[in-house]
């Protein structure tokens, strides 16, 4: 998801890193980039653009389902996954987006991550093919390119046939002269684009440096005090990665087969509240309309454990941890949802008389949402509480929201500091450990250093265990 706004701007390395020669632009750059054009199609009263862009991450929804369902389509549609695509087709994935349905082409940014390059892809209605502008040729690019578009040429007639897509664009496809001899399923066509303006071949150093796994990269230079929002939930996930993956696989060192039993819970991603939210904002808590606009099958995922990496299904844990970001706060909490005592524990590390509210309006929206998809998604029956029975549950409807706990005599950061994503990584691993948070002071500057040189060693650790580690654990 692109985040791009104030925060975007007072970070100056955003922009210095873009200017750069020789210098990648990042998924951040190409996503606003990209915005900046579909705003441009969609409200510029002087021209009538007939073209919309999707976010970067659509081509990660792309890989993966093809990869995991090997393009077919009625698996597709049974897992429900197929819904991620739709939602870009008909517009409610991102800002200033337009129902493809409207467009005649739609632009695609592709990263080809074995070559650490960036092609674009136009996906053209009219012509049932996939434009492909590349600034780099070589003798070995042609194939590495070919085989991710490819991906995209696979899945997108599935996902337009499932949407109804060319009914409500209004094509016949028995008469119309690219689509009578195809199958609704056939793969579109892809046609390389010739002579277009190119990119300088890099020098040896330069290809070196890319693909060096020792060399360390260039300092950036020194930042402001406000860091982009991208950054930020890139530090709270990985560190919440970290927590799950103890919780999955015991202790770093061991890498035992089996899962460490002593651990009772799992973790989310930063994108979780998003979902939640849109969930909450778009179909206002009713469980029938959850269902009909196929939307619950985001909050599955993570349910169901397919979303992360190494996450386990939640009717196997006690707890999830879950991390929030307060945004008209710009503060963060952790909402510990308990399944045993059907409730969310919440753990804030600053109390004032106007913060309560706030924090409570999305707390509440959790407390909602979660229940109405545990009950789609049938968690109860694999988690095998009984509902009649249950001292927690037999009282309530399944529907019913979950209740709110805050909890009192927490370590408190100080007034003004931006320490509240420590001090809530810090209950997590508390709580982790099955210990209570206790009240005495955090040193939120100690603890910065502490979480940067464990999260230094994991990695490097991982890095080298990584073939051992992916052939053992999914």
């Amino acid at each position: 998801m692109m985040h791009f706004g104030i925060e975007t701007v007072e970070d100056k390395n955003w922009f210095y890193t873009m200017e750069l020669p020789d210098q990648s632009w990042t998924d951040s750059h190409i996503d606003v980039c990209f915005y900046y054009l579909r705003k441009k199609s969609k409200y510029d009263p002087n021209r009538s653009y007939k073209f919309s862009t999707v976010y970067y991450n659509f081509m990660n929804i792309i890989s993966s389902l093809h990869d995991v369902y090997s393009a077919d389509a009625e698996n597709l549609m049974a897992g429900g996954h197929v819904t991620h695509v739709n939602e870009y087709i008909n517009e409610f994935c991102m800002h200033a987006a337009m129902p493809w349905h409207t467009m005649k082409d739609i632009y695609i940014p592709v990263n080809i991550k074995k070559k650490h390059h960036w092609v674009l892809a136009i996906l053209s209605f009219s012509e049932r093919c996939i434009l492909l502008y590349d600034s780099y040729k070589s003798s070995g690019h042609y194939l590495g390119v070919l085989d991710v578009i490819e991906k995209l040429a696979a899945i997108i007639p599935l996902c337009l046939e499932h949407c109804d897509f060319y009914v409500k664009k209004g094509m016949h496809v028995e008469n119309h002269p690219r689509y009578k001899d195809k199958d609704s399923s056939d793969m579109f066509d892809v046609l390389f684009q010739e002579n277009l303006p190119q990119q300088q071949s890099r020098s040896l150093k330069q290809e070196l440096n890319a693909h060096s796994d020792v060399e360390a990269p260039l300092r950036p230079p020194r930042k402001s005090r406000i860091t982009s929002v991208t950054e930020v939930f890139d530090h709270i996930d990985v560190c919440f990665y970290y927590l799950r993956k103890k919780s999955k696989y015991g202790p770093h060192s061991s890498y035992k087969n089996e899962p460490n039993k002593s651990y009772k819970y799992s973790t989310v991603d930063c994108n979780f509240m998003n979902v939640i939210r849109s969930l909450n904002d778009v179909y206002y808590m009713d469980a029938q309309n959850l269902k009909d606009g196929g939307q619950e099958h985001h909050l599955m995922e993570y349910i169901n454990w397919f979303r992360m990496h190494a996450a386990v299904p939640w009717h196997t844990v006690e707890d999830i941890f879950i991390l929030i970001n307060i945004k008209e706060k710009h503060h963060w909490v952790l909402a510990v949802l308990s399944f045993s005592e059907r409730c969310i524990f919440l753990y804030d590390s600053y109390e004032s008389s106007d913060h309560y509210a706030a924090i409570l309006a999305d707390i509440e929206k959790i407390a909602k949402i979660i229940s109405l998809c545990l009950q789609a998604c049938n968690f109860y029956v694999k988690k095998g509480i009984n509902h009649q029975s249950h001292p927690r549950y037999k009282d309530k409807e399944s529907s019913d929201i979950f209740d709110v706990l805050f909890q009192d005599d927490l370590p408190q950061q100080p007034n003004g500091s931006l320490d509240c994503g420590v001090f809530m990584v810090m209950y997590a691993e508390c709580l982790s450990y099955g210990h209570k948070v206790i009240a005495s002071e955090f040193d939120p500057n100690a603890l910065r250093t502490r979480y940067a040189a464990l999260l230094w060693d994991y990695g490097i650790r991982e890095q080298k265990q990584m073939p051992l580690v992916m052939s053992k654990h999914p």
